[in-house]
């Protein structure tokens, strides 16, 4: 499980970065798409609690 959680905070923080490299550029439609699948990234855990962290759950 704990390579799960990792794979998915670097998908997180890559497809953030990603959207932010993006928006520097000028290319807003990638910078929204990048935008819009990172935060589907954040609620990813709400809908499959195996991605919550021990630490981080309610």
């Amino acid at each position: 499980m704990a390579l799960i959680r990792f794979a998915v905070r670097a998908v997180r923080v890559t497809a953030s970065t990603i959207a932010v490299v993006a928006l520097l550029r000028q290319e807003w439609v990638a910078a929204g798409a990048f935008a819009v699948v990172w935060l589907l990234i954040l609620g990813a855990p709400r809908l499959f609690p195996l991605l919550q962290d021990h630490a981080e759950a309610p």
